[in-house]
């Protein structure tokens, strides 16, 4: 009944061509349908008031993408469902960076826990944010019980160990900086 811009844009139907003429489904894949997640999703937008979650869509062109989207019934002045809204977002690019961001903190992580030495890493204040295993051992805590402690509270020194984080915060790195 409705078709915006950001429908057309998104999946590259023109109102004409869907308006009185196709219902949802055509924005699914041919195994979504199959499966009967067209079904499902307006099952639970009637019983809930909302169905929410992420699904793979089709475009005109064939192409399909992930998107977030939002379907609530639309109801008449009696509160019968005469119909749906249905809200979608691309989310493509985030799952995208998110699978990224995941593969570099385990490459992250590998390097870390593969170094002989204790690593620490710290917020500007000095407050400990991750460990590697080394410095469990060495030290004689957990990672959780380092996580969130004071870095400084692991030297004989502590006024140089919080020198040391405010001369790489000012100078960007310290090098050949002892600290026992």
């Amino acid at each position: 009944l409705l078709w915006n811009e950001g429908a057309r844009r998104l999946y590259g139907y023109e109102p004409e061509d869907v308006l009185g003429r196709a219902n949802s489904s055509i924005l699914h894949t041919i195994d979504d349908v199959a499966a009967g997640l067209p079904q499902r999703m307006m099952a639970t937008a009637l019983k809930t008031g909302k169905y929410e979650g992420t699904v793979l869509r089709r475009r005109k062109n064939g192409t399909t993408f992930n998107a977030r989207v939002v379907l609530t019934p639309r109801k008449d002045n009696n509160g019968n469902a005469i119909g749906f809204l249905l809200i979608s977002k691309d989310v493509s690019d985030e799952i995208r960076l998110t699978q990224v961001l995941e593969a570099t903190q385990v490459y992250t992580r590998s390097l870390m826990e593969s170094n002989i030495d204790a690593i620490m890493s710290t917020d500007p204040r000095g407050i400990i944010t991750d460990v590697n295993q080394q410095t469990e051992s060495l030290t004689g805590h957990s990672r959780e019980e380092l996580i969130g402690s004071r870095f400084n509270r692991y030297f004989t020194e502590p006024r140089k160990a919080d020198e040391a984080i405010r001369l790489v915060l000012r100078e960007g790195r310290v090098a050949n900086y002892e600290l026992t």
